[in-house]
């Protein structure tokens, strides 16, 4: 593969598929692992801990030093394991890639509302909400300040 060289020291690939090496920019905080097959594999997964292990000399930490800025990592939907816990929940997901999910972010106590809500939207919007599963959390593992405001998932 060809690569053009910069200014400081090291190169990008030639452009390829739907990568444009003129649309790189730096930025501190920002980490992106992916096979560009678009195949599963593990690695991808471990690369993306390592770039946020990377990342920590940016500070990303209040006044609580326990509490961190909620940076994480976005993966595809993991088709299997929704199945699985959609099937304990009564409810049945279609096929691999016909289907969206949502990740919300609703006040504590206040779920109820934002469920019903998101189902008027999607009514709204011809969509079909097929159920909803809380993410478990361990409120234990974020800092004071984080567990004071902290939602619901």
């Amino acid at each position: 593969m060809e690569r053009q060289s910069l200014n400081h020291g090291w190169e990008l690939p030639s452009e390829t598929g739907l990568y444009d090496p003129r649309l790189e920019k730096d930025a501190c905080g920002i980490g992106f692992a992916a096979h560009i097959d678009g195949e599963q594999r593990r690695d991808v997964i471990d690369k993306g801990i390592q770039i946020l292990i990377s990342l920590k000399h940016r500070g990303a930490a209040g006044s609580d030093p326990e509490t961190g800025d909620g940076a994480g990592i976005l993966t595809q939907i993991p088709h299997a394991f929704l199945s699985q816990e959609c099937s304990t929940l009564g409810f049945d997901l279609p096929s691999r890639g016909s289907y969206a999910v949502g990740m919300l972010l609703m006040p504590l106590g206040q779920e109820e509302g934002g469920r019903m809500l998101v189902n008027d939207l999607a009514r709204e919007e011809n969509l079909e909400v097929l159920g909803w599963r809380e993410c478990p959390v361990d409120p234990t593992a974020c800092g004071e300040v984080a567990r004071q405001t902290r939602p619901s998932f």
